[in-house]
């Protein structure tokens, strides 16, 4: 049995007739007749009743249409497959994100990446507080999107792609609640911060040094805590705006320059939230991968280009 015979056969089964899958398959008639023949022969049963004036599979006949077909499937998918590697496509991609930038922004890109290049497989890694940024020089990832840091980095390509709102929140129970607060009042508060994934630490941000700390592994513990009323903390508001709908969570009225004293200095002050930029990051190199490529593309359609130099900051 060869993946030939096996075309022929759906051919005939998907065009109805002998005639139409010989054209179908750019054959003579007759060719098409002797490769089922040898099939039938080679099989030991009638594929096709042939009583009627067009040919109607036999129970089994259509019980293995169905198996053929998916052979050949199969067999279209390894092909392409071949064909892709072939021509310089990545079998795997890495997209490091810092875990505190929105997904559903991203979702269509990922989508139409998915739907387009099936054979590439896509990890999403998610990070803390810089440690997107080290896996990308670490060249554990092909992209990443994450917060800039420190000091001007020129051997990254940046897009910008939008900000990131982070709201000081708090529970309707706790004794802050609904005072104007300033830092001698959380002094013996607790502040629940999310600990860096980057290897070393990362410069603290939103970190009042002078209250009580605990840490967590990721901002779903952070928000439960918070809700609970176990202490107070900056949230990313997208992670919290139901919460704070429900009123399981209330903002937390801090003094103006308490605010500005603990967000970092790229970040900016809106209404007693900090706004922080996300941007789509690659290392400069000769030649990225046309999967790689292309999903650079398509993510920097959510931003604009920026200017590498005074805007771009990163870990150094």
């Amino acid at each position: 049995m060869t993946l030939e015979q096996l075309r022929n056969f759906c051919a005939i089964v998907e065009t109805g007739s002998f005639r139409a899958a010989a054209e179908q398959l750019f054959k003579v008639q007759s060719a098409v007749s002797t490769a089922i023949h040898n099939l039938e022969q080679e099989l030991g049963l009638s594929l096709f009743d042939r009583s009627a004036y067009r040919p109607k599979l036999t129970a089994a006949g259509q019980e293995l249409y169905q198996r053929a077909r998916e052979l050949l499937n199969q067999s279209e998918e390894l092909q392409n497959l071949a064909s892709a590697f072939a021509q310089g496509a990545e079998s795997s991609l890495t997209l490091a994100i810092d875990a505190m930038c929105p997904l559903v922004p991203l979702t269509p890109a990922l989508k139409s990446f998915t739907q387009d290049f099936p054979e590439t497989a896509l990890r999403l890694q998610s990070d803390y507080l810089g440690g997107s940024l080290e896996r990308l020089f670490q060249h554990k990832a092909d992209l990443a999107i994450a917060e800039v840091w420190g000091t001007a980095i020129k051997e990254l390509d940046a897009v910008r792609l939008f900000e990131v709102c982070f709201q000081p929140v708090i529970s309707p129970q706790h004794p802050l609640a609904g005072q104007l607060v300033q830092a001698k009042n959380l002094r013996h508060q607790v502040q629940i911060i999310v600990a860096s994934t980057r290897h070393g630490g990362h410069p603290d941000t939103t970190v009042l040094d002078s209250a009580r700390h605990w840490f967590v592994s990721d901002a779903a513990s952070k928000r439960d805590l918070l809700i609970q009323g176990l202490g107070w903390g900056f949230m990313p508001l997208h992670l919290v705006q139901a919460d704070l709908d429900a009123k399981r969570l209330m903002p937390l009225d801090l003094d103006d320059q308490l605010v500005k004293s603990l967000i970092p200095p790229h970040a900016r002050l809106n209404q007693g939230q900090a706004k922080a930029e996300m941007w789509l990051l690659r290392r400069q190199q000769p030649k990225y991968g046309p999967r790689a490529q292309w999903l650079w593309q398509a993510l920097s359609q959510l931003g604009q280009i920026s200017n590498q130099g005074s805007s771009m900051r990163g870990l150094v």
